[in-house]
């Protein structure tokens, strides 16, 4: 038996991960000996692997290496200080009954340690039930894909010492499973235990869990309704994946819990398998947004479906310090009072830097356009941009003509027509009213065309090149704003779309569909980027006939309006 080992003394395992030893299959054939011939012994053992199932694992495991290409690909799992650590907090959780997420580099051998533990579970701790659950089915049990999950749960049953199974259980040898197997679950006959497997929006609807593992969380199509059922299911479940972009709950969690014992990190560094060679071989066969999100762990790498790609708004962060300008220009405050239901959001930006980013989380319109109203007067802006396609425009037209004189109102009509319609944009045989849907795609991209530069000028400026881009083609996004990780989330939610011939954004209710929360704050960020600089108007404007168009019998006047 493996003696218990502590993951704070990494130093003193000698073992090399690369090239299993001939020796551990002697060394466990002569321990099944001892145990096959010694009751007392064997009581003793079960005993120990109840409590601590890490060295359950680290005794018998094995896995599967379809690389090895010179030897055998069934090689013993032997386990690394961060793979103890990783089952550890596994047990922690469960007898504590508290939920957790694992955010993880690719290629860890995640799976094959969650397969281990819940086959531990399921042999020596009798009426357990332990769940999986995965985006599809296929990832839960494909028959003879070992890379599906109860697969390799079968596998590693197949290869326990048969003294550790359970009365009843016994292998069938014309079908190569189990007799107490049916897809997706797997019964102890003797104790009553079971795993089990859901798959998609079926997640957390069966079997109640002492413990439930949702492989690559971040993928789930429908994360809202897999966390409403899977609180009732079991109160330990633990969120496994790398990530996918930064607008989904696994991220969310992975942010509220970080620093905390619910916070679990798998990094590639943890793999003693892996060294910095390694890494530079990836880094060259990989794309980089790959490499960046997979490898590196980085929430903020591209994803080809966002409008924003998360590597462009992480690298507007701090961007004004980092390059070396100041606040300067018009001064906005911008409010998106959202649907019932959602938070209101406020953006506050002095010229191209976002110097606040708050959310109010409760309250109706009124308390929350005060809300907003006040923080603008705090805050001394120029202009207030209000969301003019929503539920705030009827009680706008209510108290504007009690606004600040010094401070101009304007309205977003992101569903209403493109700016200069009949303009071609550089390098673009398209006319404006051609490329866009309408004027929240138009704003958009105009969002997406400032954080693109902003992205290049750092790479730029981190190679020590010259920075070329102007002023008027960056955006900076302040570390001090309050809700800054869900900004940052919310700014790579929605998709772009040119199905339909012109580029559109992914509307909230398409994303509701998706259990994607509202994106407010995002959309009152690019609202920002829409205000209009009040001390220019003309009475002729196109933008000002709309605002006058959609206030009918509000109230206008030289000292609000425009």
């Amino acid at each position: 038996m493996s003696s218990e080992q502590n993951p704070d003394q990494k130093s003193e395992l000698k073992y090399d991960w690369k090239e299993p030893d001939v020796e551990i299959y002697v060394k466990r054939a002569e321990l099944l000996e001892r145990l096959e011939h010694d009751g007392q012994l064997l009581r003793k053992t079960i005993e120990l692997y109840r409590n601590k199932p890490w060295e359950f694992i680290a005794d018998w495991a094995m896995t599967i290496e379809p690389r090895n290409v010179t030897s055998s690909t069934k090689i013993p799992m032997v386990l690394f200080p961060k793979q103890v650590e990783c089952l550890v907090w596994f047990e922690k959780l469960r007898l504590g009954k508290e939920r957790g997420v694992l955010e993880k580099s690719r290629d860890c051998g995640l799976t094959w340690l969650c397969v281990w533990y819940s086959l531990s579970i399921f042999l020596f701790n009798p009426g357990q039930v332990v769940g999986f659950g995965s985006r599809k089915e296929s990832y839960i049990d494909l028959t003879n894909s070992k890379k599906s999950i109860f697969q390799r749960i079968l596998f590693a049953l197949e290869h326990t010492p048969r003294i550790f199974w359970p009365d009843g259980l016994d292998w069938v040898e014309g079908k190569n499973v189990p007799n107490t197997y049916s897809h997706m679950r797997l019964m102890n006959p003797a104790t009553g235990a079971n795993i089990v497997g859901e798959a998609g929006d079926n997640i957390g609807r069966g079997d109640r869990s002492s413990i439930y593992f949702v492989d690559e969380a971040a993928f789930l199509q429908n994360s809202m309704a897999v966390e409403a059922a899977l609180s009732d299911n079991t109160n330990c479940q633990i969120d496994i994946s790398t990530f996918s972009g930064a607008g989904n709950r696994f991220y969310q969690k992975c942010v509220e819990w970080k620093g905390t014992g619910k916070h679990f990190v798998f990094d590639w560094r943890d793999d003693p398998r892996k060294s910095e060679e390694w890494y530079k071989k990836k880094c060259r066969e990989l794309p980089p947004d790959i490499v960046a999100q997979e490898i590196d762990r980085n929430p903020h790498a591209a994803n080809a479906m966002s409008f924003l790609q998360g590597i462009w708004v992480q690298s507007c962060v701090d961007a004004h310090l980092k390059l070396g300008f100041e606040p300067q220009g018009l001064r906005v405050c911008s409010f998106d009072p959202a649907d019932v239901g959602d938070a209101k959001a406020v953006i506050c930006r002095h010229g191209n830097v976002i110097e606040r980013a708050e959310e109010l989380k409760t309250g109706d319109i009124n308390t929350a356009l005060l809300w907003a109203y006040k923080i603008a007067e705090d805050y001394r802006a120029d202009v207030f941009v209000v969301d003019g396609d929503g539920m705030g425009t009827p009680v706008m037209k209510v108290w504007m003509k009690n606004a600040s004189p010094s401070m101009h109102v304007q309205l977003f009509l992101g569903s209403g027509a493109v700016r200069q319609p009949n303009k071609k944009l550089p390098g673009d045989s398209k006319l404006t009213k051609e490329r866009y849907l309408n004027r929240r795609a138009q704003t958009w991209d105009k969002v997406a065309n400032r954080m693109r530069s902003t992205y290049h000028a750092m790479e730029r400026a981190k190679e020590g090149m010259v920075v070329t881009e102007t002023l008027d083609n960056l955006i900076s996004i302040s570390s001090k704003c309050m809700a800054l990780n869900d900004l940052k989330a919310e700014l790579t939610m929605p998709g772009r779309d040119t199905s339909a011939g012109k580029m559109k954004v992914e509307s909230k209710r398409d994303m509701k569909a998706k259990q994607l929360k509202s994106p407010n704050l995002a959309d009152a960020f690019v609202q920002s980027e829409d205000a209009r600089n009040p001390y220019s108007y003309r009475s002729d404007d196109e933008f000002a006939r709309q605002f006058d168009n959609v206030l009918i019998d509000s109230y206008i006047d030289p000292g609000v309006g425009y």
